[in-house]
């Protein structure tokens, strides 16, 4: 059954009566996006605020938030903890002082997925840190283990389709613009938007698009999503960007799978197979 966290009801209420045909499933406990429920009913209208105000720690409303949050944080079906980490988790991200906030009052489960996060974000972790977030140098030794998942993904996307070396070159000349114009240090190119803009935007809708299919393509994007795939085995990031972008593209147009699913690999049968039970089918395995 559906859980409102306190002081979530009255926002719950007016989201369904602005849109009663998509949100009125809301009213009996079905949630078909959770992603947006968190983002409608829960992250932006209740605990951000909470949040940039500086609300108490014991304050009940912050209490019942991140016990909220934690239950989340611990339930293993993994389409949750996608949600969980781009509907709460990354929303810390807006503000430094948010973040700081939201750090110090996690609970563990919750603790343990943000450390994993700023795999993705290693200069947000060393902020956090000289603000002398408790724990964060948790993630330290994460951060200092290897390329970040942005570099991995990258590199990936290069190896497997070199023709797509402008548009990552693209990219990274739109973060110097922007770094520039706020003087601000260069970022990387998050490996979400190099998923997104890139590999789905780019290659995989495109291919799917295609009659007849592009068989030589295909194969290159299975080989792709397979090591992706392991590189997820590691990285919890990589893994839940991949469901969220990837897959869930794929399962929400049973034909896309359809055609992709003779060249898959393994590892994204398996993924599918996880994910499946959160679509209507029939799904060919």
């Amino acid at each position: 059954m559906l859980r409102i966290v306190p002081g979530a009801r009255t926002v719950f209420d007016e989201v369904i009566a602005s849109h009663p045909d998509r949100y009125g499933a809301w009213s009996e406990g079905s949630v078909d996006d959770l992603l947006e429920f968190l983002l409608q009913v829960f992250t932006r209208p209740v605990l951000l605020p909470l949040l940039r105000t500086g609300a108490p720690d014991d304050e009940p409303a912050v209490r019942a938030c991140f016990a909220y949050v934690e239950s989340l944080a611990t339930d293993p079906n993994p389409y949750v903890g996608s949600s969980v980490h781009f509907g709460i988790l990354e929303q810390f991200l807006e503000d430094q002082d948010v973040l700081l906030r939201a750090w110090n009052r996690s609970l563990p489960a919750t603790r343990t997925k943000l450390v994993a996060m700023f795999e993705e974000y290693p200069a947000t972790l060393r902020a956090l840190r000289a603000a002398g977030a408790a724990g964060a140098a948790d993630g330290a030794e994460r951060e200092q283990a290897g390329p970040t998942a942005s570099a991995l993904v990258r590199d990936l996307i290069r190896k497997c389709f070199p023709e797509q070396r402008e548009a990552i070159l693209a990219l990274e000349q739109d973060e110097r613009e922007y770094a520039d114009s706020v003087n601000q240090p260069v970022a990387e190119v998050g490996a979400y938007t190099l998923i997104s803009a890139v590999f789905v935007g780019e290659v995989l809708k495109p291919l799917l698009e295609t009659v007849p299919l592009d068989e030589e393509l295909a194969n290159r994007c299975a080989h792709f999503l397979e090591r992706l795939s392991e590189l997820g085995s590691h990285s919890p990031f990589i893994k839940e960007l991949t469901s969220i972008r990837v897959t869930d593209h794929l399962l929400g147009h049973p034909e896309n799978w359809e055609k992709l699913r003779p060249h898959a690999g393994e590892l994204l049968r398996r993924e599918v197979r996880e994910r499946q039970v959160h679509y209507s089918g029939p799904f060919p395995v």
